[in-house]
């Protein structure tokens, strides 16, 4: 009984104390979404500029709020595409070989390139290695892509940085939007950052870094928005620190006792 529920209670009043820690200051992001686009620029290119156009009055429409950021879906524009606005702007670009993040900040943009491909399904692109941060409103941030926040060792590198806030643009398959947002929100409690995913065919998503849904909205064959005021996060998680050595102790733990009943074994 000892074996089994110290460690629960102990996670349990860890969590707790986590729980109740401050977070950082509430940034107001928003996500646009268009499922009518989803894919669309791939097989289209041609399409780019009607498209843009769309997202450029939702942008506009948007910055009527001021928010500190916007996002916008993964593979939505060509590369190339310049947009414009007060806020900082994430928008997913479809580079032909590279998945592409771009980072638009005033007169810079700067580019994320995916790094975790869809098996399959992606096969004709190249892989990122390198993590994008940046500065929204004093805070730090980071940008990752879909797929990429299914890999905790990833994301773990922006949680070493202490990064409060990941901005991501997506794109689910409709049936798994639910599961394929979730494991974007466990990274952020993993790290300590808050996580606006922005996805097409699936869900926008505002969390905060302790795991708890701020908003969240599917999205439609329609122009879709969500805008909220997003806590940050602050970082300095345990697991940002020591990874998997809690896991790994475990398992030389149970090989240790199973080596000690073989030799007892032995032994008689």
């Amino acid at each position: 009984m000892a074996a089994w529920g110290v460690p629960v209670i102990a996670a349990l009043l860890f969590g707790a104390w986590q729980l109740s820690q401050p977070q950082g200051p509430s940034l107001k992001i928003a996500l646009l979404s268009d499922d009518r686009f989803a894919g669309r620029i791939y097989n289209h290119p041609e399409a780019n500029g009607e498209i843009t156009a769309a997202f450029t009055a939702q942008i506009a429409e948007a910055g009527r709020q001021k928010p500190a950021a916007i996002v916008l879906p993964e593979k939505m524009l060509a590369t190339g595409t310049v947009l414009t606005s007060d806020s900082i702007i994430v928008a997913g670009l479809d580079g032909r070989v590279k998945n592409i993040a771009a980072l638009y900040q005033g007169a810079q943009t700067r580019l994320y390139f995916k790094k975790r491909m869809v098996p399959g399904l992606e096969a004709e692109y190249r892989p990122g290695h390198d993590e994008l941060t940046t500065q929204v409103n004093g805070q730090s941030a980071g940008v990752a892509i879909c797929k990429d926040m299914d890999f905790a060792p990833d994301l773990r590198l922006y949680g070493q940085r202490d990064v409060g806030l990941m901005l991501v643009p997506a794109w689910d398959f409709d049936r798994d939007r639910y599961l394929h947002g979730r494991m974007a929100v466990v990274r952020g409690v993993e790290n300590g950052f808050a996580v606006a995913r922005s996805a097409s065919q699936g869900l926008m998503t505002l969390s905060d870094a302790h795991g708890r849904i701020v908003a969240e909205k599917p999205t439609i064959n329609a122009p879709a928005m969500l805008i909220g005021d997003l806590p940050t996060g602050r970082g300095h998680t345990l697991y940002s620190r020591i990874g998997n050595v809690f896991a790994q102790g475990m398992l030389v733990l149970w090989l240790g006792l199973l080596a000690l009943l073989f030799w007892r074994r032995v032994k008689k």
